[in-house]
């Protein structure tokens, strides 16, 4: 869409006028603020439909707001006012289900599953196969030449057993993955970790929406968070982010499976919300 084609009097219109009175395009946008492209032009287009959803839309706007110095609270508070009206019987509303990104990364763990199966099978499978060939054996004889070959099939068995080392190998605990990726602060510079217990985007900002991380994570990733004051977590599954700090548990994001929003990452909060001891800064 064309810079000047936005609805008049929209948010949207708004945001790109101040882009563009500040000389930006979208892509040097995008890289200061780990924020894909696409969902800033959607914010341009007023076009709720192409966000991943409701608290991520509302982090992007703040974000965008800060970077482009325009009043963060109160852009947030005109964006909401605008959504208001579409689909209200949709705690969605009008949003996007799930990040393009999951989608894919849900059907690659489905194809994962298929493979893993169809392995398992042809395991048993073989197996069977092998117990039947030494009944007959037992019935006539052997010629020499199968006796020869008897140790290669005994060399096969163990191979029957590979898809579960597989998963094994995979798989370290129940739902965590090994090995997973930790993202973030070096240990020595973080006292808030962030671990995935389930599939979930995770979004953090600071205080003047400025994104640090913006990430779909499987299970058993994580995110190190700086120490720095004013960060702000926002999940979509809040029950599926589990929160340590100094190593030691407080707990998750949120209860339940819904969105946790504009959750403070302060230390010391935390701590006390686990009922941890305190260490000083």
């Amino acid at each position: 869409m064309a810079d000047d084609d936005a609805p008049l009097g929209t948010l949207g219109q708004e945001l790109r006028g101040a882009r563009i009175s500040r000389g930006e395009d979208l892509a040097t946008v995008s890289r200061a603020l780990k924020i894909r492209k696409d969902h800033l032009e959607a914010l341009e287009d007023d076009n709720v439909g192409a966000l991943p959803g409701r608290p991520y839309a509302i982090g992007f706007v703040r974000a965008y707001a800060a970077y482009l110095g325009l009043r963060p609270e109160e852009t947030v508070e005109r964006f909401k006012t605008e959504i208001a009206g579409r689909d209200e019987g949709s705690k969605n509303a009008g949003f996007t289900e799930q990040p393009e990104d999951e989608q894919r990364l849900s059907f690659g763990w489905v194809l994962f599953a298929i493979i893993i199966v169809g392995l398992i099978a042809y395991g048993v499978y073989a197996l069977f196969s092998g117990g039947s060939n030494s009944n007959t054996a037992t019935v006539a004889p052997v010629p020499p030449q199968m006796t020869e070959k008897q140790p290669a099939q005994s060399a096969r068995e163990p191979a029957q057993h590979n898809p579960t080392a597989s998963q094994q190998s995979v798989i370290t605990g129940p739902g965590v993955a090994s090995g997973a990726q930790v993202y973030g602060a070096p240990a020595a510079d973080s006292r808030v970790m962030l671990r995935a217990i389930g599939p979930t985007h995770v979004l953090v900002q600071n205080e003047s929406g400025n994104v640090l991380f913006n990430q779909i994570l499987q299970p058993g990733e994580g995110y190190r968070v700086p120490n720095r004051h004013g960060l702000f977590l926002t999940a979509e599954h809040g029950n599926a982010v589990e929160l340590t700090v100094d190593g030691k548990t407080a707990g998750t994001a949120g209860q339940t499976a819904d969105a946790t929003e504009a959750m403070p990452l302060d230390p010391a909060a935390l701590a006390k919300r686990s009922g941890a001891p305190n260490t000083p800064e």
